[in-house]
């Protein structure tokens, strides 16, 4: 959604943040596990997941490093990367290769632990899909109007060529977990 967060802000009244995300499902090398990446503001990460600490680069210093990624911890653990190392990840049917650096670690709760976190605009530029999010994480100012924050933002986007669905972060982070799980069998 090109430009969605600035229509949500300006639209909603109790929109308090809108934080665009781009997922994509990746390979590195001869594995057959996926690779969670996702295209982020990076100094709005620890707004959109339960992150409990990072070691390595900071999130603002990740936000002038285009090619730099923050890793989960399980992710680092399985693969055995360090903070330096050069990955490449493969995306699409094509395997178009994706050249990261990491420059630190996430450890968080839920599933924060297990995803690559890059640069949404190089991300976008790299996969040639500039001005494209897979989803939006908004905040809100008071929990109780979710379901109707959920219907306003239905109705403004009600015309948009994409079907838009809201709903909240665990129902998704559960979306995302059995997407991969089905992948993986």
């Amino acid at each position: 959604l090109v430009g969605s967060e600035m229509c949500i802000r300006d639209s909603l009244p109790h929109v308090l943040d809108a934080n665009p995300c781009l997922q994509i499902i990746t390979y590195f090398e001869q594995s057959t596990k996926v690779v969670n990446v996702w295209g982020i503001n990076p100094a709005k990460l620890c707004d959109i997941m339960d992150i409990t600490r990072i070691d390595g680069m900071g999130l603002h210093e990740l936000s002038r490093d285009k090619s730099g990624v923050l890793v989960g911890y399980y992710l680092m653990e399985e693969y055995g990367w360090k903070i330096g190392d050069r990955i490449i990840l493969k995306s699409g049917t094509g395997f178009k290769e994706l050249a990261f650096t990491i420059r630190g670690i996430v450890h968080g709760l839920s599933n924060a632990s297990y995803i690559v976190y890059a640069n949404l605009g190089y991300l976008q530029d790299v996969l040639n899909n500039r001005g494209r999010v897979s989803f939006t994480y908004i905040k809100v100012d008071d929990p109780f109007l979710i379901p109707e924050m959920c219907r306003k933002l239905e109705e403004l986007f009600h015309n948009y060529p994409v079907e838009i669905t809201t709903i909240t972060q665990k129902s998704f982070m559960d979306s995302i977990v059995d997407k991969i799980k089905a992948i993986l069998i």
